[in-house]
Formats: C-alpha cells, structure tokens, sequence
C-alpha cells in the first residue's frame, strides 16, 4: 500500500509515527490480494486484482464502508446472498459507500484494479 503515517500530538506537539510497509495477504479468489490496518480509531484495507482475476463472490458485512477506486476498472455487483440482480461500472476516482449488510461482489476490467476501503474501529 505505502507508507502509513499516523499524525497524533504528543505532549501539545503534533508528531508524526511511520508504520512500515506490509506484504499483502493472499485471498480464496484467484488473482486477489488484501493489505489491512487500523490507525487513529480507522480500520482500511487495500483489495487488489490482477488484471486476469477470478470473480470475487457477492459478500456482505454488518458494518458501513467508504470505497475508493484507486486504479483499475470493472463492475460493481449487487445482489441478495444468492444472485446478482444488478451491476454498474467502477473506474478508478470513484468514490462508493456502502451501507451495512449490502451484498456486493466484483469483477475486474482488463487492468490490475485497487480498491480501498475505511470504517471507523469497532
């Protein structure tokens, strides 16, 4: 992902803390990759596809996450825990939000794709 740098004050005087880099975790669909962290009461986590990437699988999580594309393109899946109902196309700016317990999935363009994500630490 890069650096991470934590700013925080330390006796009246804003300091800063560099986290160092982490190596990505491999993930059950081919060709994904996932990096997390947790800072200043903020969980993220990085996703990234190759270009050539397996479907990742509708999903859903109890807790609201803001998106951001960070590179790449390819579609947004929504559906219910059994079926696809509907897609729309992401490309890299796009900002998505996702309320809690929306079951999404992915499918990658024709390009490596990064997708980060935030909430606040539970």
């Amino acid at each position: 992902m890069g650096r991470i740098f934590d700013i925080s004050i330390k006796q009246g005087i804003a300091i800063s803390t560099l986290f160092g880099d982490t190596e990505p975790t491999a993930l059950p669909h081919q060709g994904w990759q996932i990096e997390t962290h947790s800072a200043a009461g903020i969980d993220y986590a990085l996703l990234t596809a190759i270009e050539s990437a397996a479907e990742f699988p509708l999903h859903a999580d109890e807790n609201a996450w803001f998106g951001y594309v960070v590179a790449g393109a390819g579609e947004l899946l929504l559906g219910d825990q059994d079926s696809v109902t509907e897609s729309v196309t992401y490309q890299a700016g796009d900002v998505i939000v996702f309320q809690p317990d929306t079951f999404h999935g992915w499918k990658v363009a024709s390009s490596e794709t990064k997708l980060l994500f935030a909430k606040p630490t539970c």
